[in-house]
Parts: structure tokens; C-alpha cells; sequence
């Protein structure tokens, strides 16, 4: 039969202390912030480019007149997957976001088209 070890209650407790330690906290968030302070600057500066494209698209689209702030929050959603997957995978993601959107009433033809002219994101042969 195959044992598992298992961490006594006072292990779990030294190694919550250890990771919650303010002073080890405070020094690696000073060590680290330049660095975010960096990327963040970058990615911020990337969102609001697309950010603009989107509102220059939907300028476009008739009957879109009040829903641009939700239109947004569906870019930025787009945009997240954008970042972190490709092909097939992004595909199958950006469905399931425009799905989301659609039961909140958003148009999924101009979801999908944002979503390839902004991400180059392409709505899967299926959907």
C-alpha cells in the first residue's frame, strides 16, 4: 500500500508564516516593482492602442450607440485571451467569451469581428 506523507499542522503553520512574513513581503515587492512598474507600463500602453481601434470600429457599427463601455470590457476580455493563447485554443476561449456577451445582449457578429481585426482571432468553422 502506498503512504503519503502529509505535513504535520505545525509545518503547515512555519511555512504560512514564513510566506506571509511582512518584512519578506515588503522586500520582494521592492525588489520586483521596477520591473512590473515596466511590463505594466508596456501592457497598459498596448491595451489602450487596441482600446482606441476598438472605439474607431465600433464608430462604424450602427446601433451601437450606448453599448461602447460594454463592447470595451468585451475587448479587454479578448484582449486577455490575445495574451495567453493561440490558434484553436484562443478560438475555443474567445467562443465562450462572445457567448457570455451574447446573454448580455451584445451583438456576436461584431464581437467576432473585433475580435479578428483586433486579435487576429478567427470564429472556429463550427460556431
Amino acid at each position: 500500500m502506498l503512504q503519503r506523507r502529509t505535513k504535520p499542522a505545525e509545518q503547515r503553520i512555519d511555512s504560512w508564516n514564513r510566506k506571509y512574513n511582512a518584512k519578506f513581503l515588503t522586500e520582494v515587492v521592492e525588489q520586483g516593482k521596477p520591473r512590473w512598474l515596466e511590463n505594466v507600463n508596456i501592457q497598459f500602453k498596448e491595451l489602450a492602442r487596441i482600446e482606441v481601434r476598438a472605439k474607431q470600429e465600433l464608430s462604424c457599427e450602427p446601433g451601437v450607440v450606448g453599448r461602447v463601455a460594454q463592447y470595451l470590457c468585451f475587448v479587454r476580455e479578448g484582449w486577455k485571451v490575445w495574451r495567453t493563447m493561440s490558434g484553436p485554443l484562443a478560438s475555443a476561449e474567445m467562443s465562450a467569451r462572445i457567448a457570455k456577451w451574447t446573454v448580455r445582449t451584445l451583438d456576436p457578429d461584431i464581437m467576432w469581428r473585433l475580435a479578428f481585426n483586433l486579435f487576429s482571432i478567427q470564429r472556429p468553422a463550427a460556431v
